[in-house]
């Protein structure tokens, strides 16, 4: 006699769940953050200061600006040392995206010793002729 045992086959779900993770941008400052010299140290940095590296094409991302902008010192000089504390991301695409760090600086300050200000002559036919008077 012959006999044949057997078990019902059973098929297992696969419980493992698929994770993407946020890509990790880079921030940095860029250009100058000017101000002319008033005895403290906060930096007032605009949106074409920061730059943001590792965006993908086509996605919309900023950055917040914070308002712990200071310059290393108070002292009039240029190539200052700018550092931004609690910087965040914002835009539609904002969720895709985390910081390296929310912290960043460079030496991107200017602190004037004099207020700086452009003049525009137009005196009839011709170019119009521009000239830079300090206060």
């Amino acid at each position: 006699m012959t006999s044949s045992l057997s078990a019902p086959v059973q098929a297992a779900a696969n419980t493992n769940a698929l994770t993407i993770n946020p890509a990790t941008l880079t921030a940095s400052l860029t250009g100058i953050v000017l101000k002319i010299y008033d005895g403290g140290t906060a930096a007032t940095p605009v949106a074409a200061n920061f730059n943001l590296a590792g965006v993908i094409p086509g996605d919309s991302v900023t950055v917040n600006i914070a308002a712990g902008s200071q310059y290393n010192n108070k002292n009039v000089g240029l190539g200052k040392t700018v550092s931004v504390t609690g910087l965040a991301l914002a835009g539609p695409d904002q969720g895709n995206y985390v910081l390296a760090s929310p912290n960043i600086s460079g030496a991107v300050g200017e602190i004037d010793d004099r207020l700086k200000l452009d003049f525009r002559v137009d005196d009839g036919p011709g170019p119009v002729r521009v000239s830079t008077s300090t206060v």
